[in-house]
């Protein structure tokens, strides 16, 4: 994983938000994982011919210096059909490169157990 646009990327986050967020706390906005503060809001808007959801996860890090990243998904949906999925994330403060490196050794340890 290069950087926080890398495909890899949103590929080692899911699987994160799958092990750290299990089926049983999904109601719950905060929680903590691998070191870290996670919050999870969702707004969504349900009209006639089309509805959205925007999905938004805060990640809160680091021991030596803070940071902090916002990784977001948009849905968008016409009745059944789906219209448009896009997703992102921003470093909001810090320093990048210690939330870079502890994206890396969560990919590594998630590959060593089998979850990616």
């Amino acid at each position: 994983m290069r950087s926080l646009g890398d495909p890899a990327f949103f590929r080692v986050f899911d699987a994160m938000v799958a092990d750290a967020r299990p089926q049983s706390a999904t109601r719950r906005p905060t929680w903590s994982h691998a070191g870290i503060d996670w919050a999870f809001e969702r707004l969504s808007r349900q009209g006639l011919d089309v509805s959205f959801a925007i999905e938004t996860y805060i990640l809160r890090g680091g021991t030596r210096t803070p940071w902090r990243m916002i990784v977001a998904r948009e849905y968008w949906w016409a009745g059944d059909e789906a219209l448009r999925e896009s997703r992102w994330a921003k470093m909001l403060d810090g320093p990048r490169g210690d939330a870079m490196e502890w994206l890396r050794t969560q990919e590594r340890q998630m590959r060593a157990a089998g979850k990616l």
